[in-house]
């Protein structure tokens, strides 16, 4: 307590009282005019990242002895830091330490007054929170409506045509991956249906993130949802793989728009730990409603009928196998035809400048949620893949890891391209089946530094170096010596 009291104390004067506190508030209101007045902005933002390091650093040497050390600590944590900040607001020193009393007193009177359900209270009351503050508002949801009809204009440029080639290069290119993996891993083919059904939930993660700017780190959260609808849908005596796929997509459509009624009203750090606190809400009820979700142990025994009655899903895995490569190759097809559609387009330009697209007529708030909508039934598709080929959900599919993992490979590949979705997905996927297989110790080791890699070496992502390669193989070409 004494240590808490004192670096509170200690961090408010650096900020509020020093001449360093004073060059960082500049910089971070206005980086331009602080570097044009003489602040060295770079070696000031370095120096503050130092210094909260080692506040962190020092959290953890005081809390050692009452929390357990394992290697999964900062990730089991960071959600609770990450509410904390927003809760009590960003930039302000008081109201994180108010926050931290208020939201350790409620969660650890949570965890005596109802143990089986502390979790669950903890993030439905930073859920209330947020939201009360949000629709007392008086924003509209049809905020921005005007008489002018929704246009693919932005910045006076009208939308491309999408022509027929592209999709059917699109669905070439989809078909050769499937038979290269099919190639590839002919053993395996569990591990190449998973990794369809990942590679979907970073698709319906590109959506919102890429091309709607949303932040998002409980993505999961539709994917398991519909994976434990659709088992349960199984295990009620409806096994049609195709009426399965679309209880899947109806789940997710409606998880993505209650979803997206929450998240997209906010922005930056808000918006962020809101839909963590959505995500944690709905794993902390798959954990405690066993009837429907069978706990911890997972929801088992879901076994699917036969694809178009002929086909049964065979233990090798090559029906499932086959019927997720047709799903992935025509959701990827709709999903170009959505994102260069006049729609798709205004959602890039809300990405851009939201204050812009408004004055131009467009209704920011309700595309936004629609968007989250059609992530969502992408996502539930992903998931209803999952439950299908493998016959289990368990608490994995809608935990807080499986919301970062997608985050990453979309990182990866590169955010804002359908195909930059795939690729991260894909390399990501595979080098890491790979990796843990050689390694089984420090395969994580390995992972992290290809990230550090990409990013420090392709910031926007891998799809970014296929382009660069691309363009300078046709320089090459078009040289005359």
């Amino acid at each position: 307590m004494i240590c808490g009291v004192c670096t509170a104390g200690l961090l408010w004067l650096l900020i509020d009282r020093t001449e360093f506190g004073i060059r960082l508030r500049a910089a971070v209101d206005n980086g331009d005019m602080a570097e044009s007045l003489g602040i060295k902005t770079q070696i000031l933002f370095s120096a503050t990242f130092a210094l909260a390091v080692g506040l962190a650093a020092f959290g953890g040497v005081v809390g050692a002895e009452l929390l357990p050390v394992e290697p999964f600590y900062a990730l089991r944590y960071m959600v609770t830091f990450l509410v904390v900040v927003s809760v009590g607001g960003a930039g302000s020193i008081p109201g994180a330490v108010a926050a931290s009393i208020l939201l350790g007193l409620a969660d650890t009177t949570g965890k005596y007054l109802a143990p089986e359900y502390s979790e669950f209270f903890f993030y439905l009351a930073v859920i209330l929170r947020s939201s009360w503050s949000c629709f007392c508002s008086r924003t509209a949801f049809w905020a921005g409506d005007t008489d002018v009809t929704d246009r693919a204009m932005v910045d006076g440029m009208s939308p491309p045509r999408f022509s027929l080639p592209i999709e059917l290069r699109a669905v070439a290119i989809t078909l050769a991956l499937g038979a290269l993996g099919y190639t590839l891993f002919p053993d395996d083919l569990a591990f190449l249906t998973r990794l369809i059904s990942i590679t979907l939930l970073v698709l319906s993660l590109d959506l919102v993130t890429g091309y709607c700017g949303v932040a998002t780190l409980g993505h999961a959260a539709i994917y398991g949802v519909s994976a434990y609808v659709v088992g349960n849908a199984c295990l009620a005596g409806h096994s049609d793989p195709l009426l399965l796929l679309l209880v899947g997509a109806v789940a997710g459509a409606v998880m993505g728009l209650v979803s997206g009624l929450l998240v997209t009203r906010f922005k930056g750090l808000p918006q962020l730990v809101l839909s963590i606190a959505v995500g944690q809400l709905i794993a902390a009820l798959a954990n405690k409603l066993s009837s429907l979700t069978g706990g911890s142990d997972g929801l088992s025994g879901i076994s699917p009928g036969r694809l178009f009655g002929i086909y049964a899903f065979d233990m090798y895995g090559r029906t499932g196998y086959v019927f997720s490569v047709a799903v992935l190759m025509v959701v990827f097809v709709v999903l170009l035809r959505i994102v260069h559609s006049p729609f798709g387009l205004l959602c890039q330009a809300i990405k851009d400048d939201s204050l812009r697209a408004r004055m131009i007529g467009a209704r920011v708030y309700p595309r936004l949620v629609l968007m989250y909508g059609v992530s969502g039934v992408v996502g539930g598709i992903g998931g209803a893949l999952n439950a299908i080929n493998t016959g289990v959900v368990g608490l994995d599919s809608v935990g807080f890891e499986r919301s970062a993992e997608a985050l990453v490979m979309l990182v990866l590949g590169g955010a804002g391209s359908l195909w930059g979705a795939l690729i991260g997905s894909i390399v990501f996927q595979v080098f890491e089946h790979y990796v843990s297989a050689a390694n089984p110790f420090h395969w994580m080791t390995m992972v992290g530094a290809l990230l550090i890699a990409v990013v420090l070496f392709a910031p926007k992502g891998l799809v970014s170096l296929g382009g660069l390669l691309a363009g300078r193989t046709a320089s090459v070409l078009r040289w005359r010596p």
